[in-house]
């Protein structure tokens, strides 16, 4: 089973920046649910935007988590993950 390594922070202190620079140096990561959902909504016309239907938008989020929950269970060392 893998380490889960958990980023934490304040709003824009650098939590997605230095996932990304993870990811480019092969680390597996999970980014944040509520940020897929949202560009994803967005993108697609869909109601899972937190302001329009909050419920659709949890649906959504426990769903994306779930399924990244299955990737980070791969034979790995480590998966990073951000939180809120």
């Amino acid at each position: 089973m893998p380490n889960f390594i958990i980023l934490s922070g304040c709003s824009g202190g650098g939590k997605s920046t230095l996932l990304k620079e993870l990811e480019i140096r092969g680390y597996p990561v999970v980014q944040e649910a509520g940020r897929q959902v949202v560009v994803t909504a967005m993108t697609e016309g869909s109601d899972a935007l937190p302001w329009v239907s909050p419920e659709a938008f949890v649906r959504a989020s426990v769903k994306l988590h779930l399924e990244d929950l299955k990737q980070c269970l791969r034979p790995i060392s480590q998966c990073f993950l951000t939180a809120l």
